[in-house]
């Protein structure tokens, strides 16, 4: 199961924390601390970041002997320049991890931002209809996108057959149901006749796209997410248009 973004916060405030503590590079809770800081990379930005690249570089010792190493991780004192030359390299590599860990907790915040033409817009309640984050909010936490599309196309699809009222809805099927809710007769959208085509066939072309999709085969995770992403605010742009128009529920034109 991927690693929730609460959980990986806390991984990094931790393992920032036992840096602080370690007493060196050959200590034996030093390679368990490192192991986690790449699992804890690879889990927020990937094995083939920057962060990650870095990370591995990082010279936590000068040159040491074997016979060196095993005194060191027995606790014994080496007077010599090796033992000088590794506390210097240590010290400078734990200012640079601990730069790191900071970066990757700032990247690990904006996982869940999308760049927007103003500026940076977070990616949640403010910026997505809010019924249709909460649908979808606990498929974004776990990283799911490729879950998401087909559950927005869902949520929405069931949004319009209570909108325009069962039971004449239920026998429509999923394209119809989403041309149909912008009819002339009902959720009917823009200021002349072209406006409201092109309407109908934004949300009859949605319908067809991704709700009766059946599952995008993505490359990679990074493109399942900005997949998932655009067709949350196109599926929030549908809804929000509707509820702009005619209210919050949506009063039918033949209601007036």
């Amino acid at each position: 199961m991927t690693p929730t973004p609460d959980y990986l916060r806390s991984e990094i405030d931790d393992l920032a924390k036992e840096l602080d503590d370690l007493l060196g590079p050959f200590a034996p809770e030093f390679e368990y601390w490192r192991d986690r800081v790449n699992q804890v990379i690879k889990d927020v930005v990937g094995a083939k970041d920057v962060l990650a690249i870095r990370f591995s570089g990082l010279q936590w010792t000068s040159s040491a002997s074997p016979v060196q190493r095993r005194i060191a991780s027995t606790g014994g004192f080496m007077f010599s320049s090796t033992a000088i030359g590794n506390a210097v390299a240590f010290t400078r590599a734990q200012q640079e991890a601990r730069e790191l860990l900071k970066m990757l907790k700032w990247k690990l915040g904006r996982e869940y931002q999308v760049a927007g033409s103003s500026g940076t817009v977070l990616l949640d309640a403010t910026s997505i209809e809010p019924d249709l984050w909460d649908y979808v909010v606990g498929l974004v936490e776990i990283e799911q996108w490729e879950m998401v599309p087909r559950q927005a196309a869902v949520f929405i699809e069931d949004k319009l057959r209570e909108w325009t009222k069962p039971p004449e809805s239920q026998s429509r099927s999923s394209t119809e149901v989403f041309k149909f809710a912008v009819s002339e007769t009902k959720f009917a959208l823009g200021h002349n006749s072209s406006e409201q085509q092109g309407w109908q066939q934004l949300f009859a072309g949605f319908a067809m796209a991704i709700r009766n999709d059946a599952g995008h085969k993505l490359g990679d995770r990074a493109e399942a997410k900005r997949h998932a992403i655009a067709v949350l605010g196109t599926a929030s742009l549908l809804l929000g248009e509707i509820r702009h128009r005619y209210g919050d529920p949506p009063q039918l034109l033949d209601d007036h």
